[in-house]
């Protein structure tokens, strides 16, 4: 969802993993807390806050233990990304000053004690960022509901599996899901968006296709998901691996379901989100006599290098941020992608791109240069992200000649609000590229009011994701199902 990440900039410092494209995302890493104590009114228990930043504020816990009073332990939880229990690194404290060193990320919490003890007031900082943080001592909150993720016992079999892909070393853990009865029954994949999705897809504690396998498994429908490559359950290398091999992982998927008891081959296809819908055109050209249909949510009609000018634009213009800083971020993406397109050999762009970001690092003035994400080692890791083999495929695939291609039935939706995948920009072209294909059954629909993950929202912003409760909009899943359950 993380699919089609905003490209990072030199005044904002994104995490390149997804799921996904939040500032927030270091939260997720792997940290260990053993707290250097010595006197102290550090209170043990919960000490809850928000980050505050203007993508939305992400609440978090630091849960302090000190079984002694004089040694301490913490873990840390964010809610919003499903994230608990998380280890830390180093807690200094002199006088009121509480420093929260997390060395893994190479981030930094700093407060000062108030209020009797009960408020740390103070700020996380890491890779240039300094952000706003006040925590609370006192009963841990609850974190955000997500009302539609199905408890069991399910209505349906539920059962884990692994497949093998035809990529060497690769072999995908997934979970098959099947409608109680003697079928055969209607089958589909789920194919996940850019960034080190699990089968659930999940991103800030929401996990749309757990939520999607549910519904379409209790509408009959025998449903696959599985963990990406390097991911979870699943082998392989993720951090290397580009839409190509992502392509050949959901081929191998497909052809294992095909095989399993019960499941109707004829009606059998795959659904594929933002860099899943650039997936499954290129599955069904190459595998016409395999794939039955193919779902499009969000899927991209242009390459990158077109995509990203537009999608940073649409984000940073709902940050609120002013026109001369909006125009020199365009013009450093655009540096960038120039480089890293014009210059095939990675190691000579990694070259290239240090010295744009030095040469634009001088030009800043002493108080730009303090902002989040300006430092230079932030500027030159931010140019770097466009330089890894996913990022360089994504760059100049073009999906529009493949489209042209498919001969199956497509259902290809967007949401009116989507910021990252733009209606506005690729309905028009997936509309015409499967009438070029010929293929009278083709649906595109832009559904209003929704976002890239296909939530009721009320900007799109990909900060609001976390703070709403909806993972998949009800009247959306119900238009989906009736699509597939209606084909000829």
């Amino acid at each position: 969802c993380n699919e089609c990440q905003p490209s990072l900039t030199f005044f904002e410092q994104v995490e390149t993993m997804k799921k996904q494209y939040l500032i927030f995302s270091i939260l997720l890493m792997v940290l260990v807390l053993n707290i250097n104590a010595g006197t102290t009114t550090l209170q043990p228990g919960a000490w809850s806050g928000p980050i505050k930043s203007t993508a939305g504020d992400l609440q978090v816990t630091f849960n302090i233990d000190s079984p002694d009073g004089k040694n301490y332990s913490a873990t840390l939880d964010v809610p919003a990304q499903g994230a608990f229990g998380i280890p830390a690194d180093e807690v200094k404290i002199k006088g009121n000053k509480v420093t929260i060193e997390i060395k893994s990320v190479l981030g930094k919490y700093e407060g000062k004690l108030q209020d009797n003890g009960k408020t740390l007031a103070g700020k996380w900082h890491q890779s240039g960022l300094e952000l706003d943080c006040e925590l609370k001592h006192g009963p841990k909150p609850s974190g955000p509901k997500r009302p539609q993720n199905p408890t069991e016992p399910y209505p349906y079999d539920a059962t884990d599996v692994t497949i093998d892909s035809t990529d060497p070393g690769v072999k995908l853990a997934g979970t098959l899901t099947m409608p109680k009865g003697d079928g055969p029954f209607p089958g589909i994949v789920l194919i996940h968006g850019s960034g080190p999705n699990d089968r659930d897809e999940t991103v800030f504690g929401h996990k749309p296709f757990l939520v999607l396998a549910d519904h379409l498994t209790r509408k009959g429908i025998a449903v696959l998901r599985y963990d990406k490559r390097g991911i979870a359950g699943s082998t392989g290398n993720h951090i290397t691996a580009t839409t190509t091999d992502f392509t050949t992982d959901a081929t191998s998927a497909l052809n294992w379901l095909r095989t399993q008891p019960k499941i109707d081959t004829q009606k059998t296809g795959l659904l594929g989100h933002s860099e899943g819908g650039l997936i499954v055109p290129r599955i069904a050209v190459d595998n016409p006599e395999n794939v039955a249909f193919i779902v499009m949510l969000a899927g991209p009609g242009v390459s990158g290098k077109e995509l990203l000018p537009v999608q940073l634009e649409a984000v940073l213009k709902l940050s609120a941020v002013d026109d001369e800083t909006l125009s020199r971020a365009k013009d450093q993406q655009r540096a960038m992608f120039e480089i890293v397109l014009n210059e095939p050999d990675a190691d000579k762009a990694t070259e290239l791109l240090n010295k744009e970001m030095e040469k634009r690092h001088a030009e800043l003035t002493a108080s730009e240069r303090q902002l989040p994400g300006m430092d230079l080692e932030s500027m030159k890791a931010s140019a770097q992200a466009v330089n890894n083999p996913w990022f360089r495929e994504f760059l100049t695939f073009d999906p529009k000649p493949v489209l042209e291609k498919v001969p199956v039935p497509v259902l290809a939706v967007f949401g009116e609000k989507d910021c990252q995948v733009l209606p506005d920009q690729s309905a028009p072209i997936v509309e015409a590229a499967l009438k070029t294909a010929g293929n009278a059954n083709t649906v595109v629909k832009v559904f209003p009011g929704l976002n890239h993950l296909f939530q009721a929202c009320t900007t799109g912003a990909p900060g609001e994701y976390a703070m709403i409760e909806e993972t998949i909009n009800p009247v959306f899943m119900e238009f989906l199902s009736n699509w597939l359950l209606n084909l000829k």
